[in-house]
């Protein structure tokens, strides 16, 4: 419930009419919520920008998760990946108009693992996925503003490892930087170069299936 949902529900029970405090308390909630709505805005209009960024940061880390068995690189994880990247930032999104953290428990922590588990990727994947989320944004926005959302993102990340510590043989939470040094220096050079060439450039085709740009 927020400061209004309270605000109405304190006059309505005690059957009064609103002090200078109440006022003055709506109005800061006001304040602040418009600025988060301003925020989620610069946020969107930057949205394809920002996942571009995002899904490069995380696919030069980790360039190993886009490998099918084959060696090549394999289209269904990367469109996966892509989408996932497209959705931290939609649920960050939706929470900040609200100017509500609790909106970001409705995320689907388990779906997401069973499908990362499934490519027998590390869960740390997910944490930098986020990350890369967050890092692009601030490209986008003031340091004041980046703030702010760094706030949502943290409370994102903590929901997740408060998650993982519910499902059973769950690895224990490690420094995402740890998980980066040592997976980057499993992974070749030649490992590295398999990354779609033209992922920046076909970033919709990977994300949304539109046609391939050749040109």
């Amino acid at each position: 419930m927020n400061r209004e949902s309270n605000f109405i529900e304190s006059v309505s029970t005690e059957q009064r009419y609103p002090s200078s405090v109440d006022f003055e308390q709506i109005r800061s909630s006001l304040s602040s919520n418009l600025r988060s709505v301003s925020i989620a805005q610069s946020i969107t209009n930057s949205q394809e920008k920002i996942l571009r960024q995002a899904s490069q940061q995380l696919f030069e880390k980790y360039p190993y998760i886009l490998l099918s068995t084959d060696g090549g690189y394999d289209e269904t994880k990367v469109a996966a990946y892509l989408k996932d990247l497209d959705f931290y930032l939609q649920v960050i999104i939706c929470a900040m108009i609200a100017n509500n953290f609790s909106i970001l428990s409705n995320f689907d922590l388990d779906s997401i693992q069973e499908l990362y588990k499934s490519f027998g990727i590390s869960n740390s994947v997910i944490v930098e996925g986020i990350r890369s989320v967050q890092k692009a944004c601030t490209t986008f926005l003031t340091e004041e503003d980046a703030t702010e959302t760094e706030k949502y993102f943290n409370y994102l990340v903590n929901m997740f490892f408060a998650n993982q510590k519910q499902i059973p043989n769950a690895q224990a939470a490690r420094p995402i930087w740890k998980e980066i040094i040592e997976s980057g220096a499993e992974v070749p050079d030649e490992e590295g170069a398999k990354i779609p060439s033209d992922l920046s450039k076909n970033h919709d085709h990977y994300l949304y299936g539109v046609p391939r740009d050749d040109t």
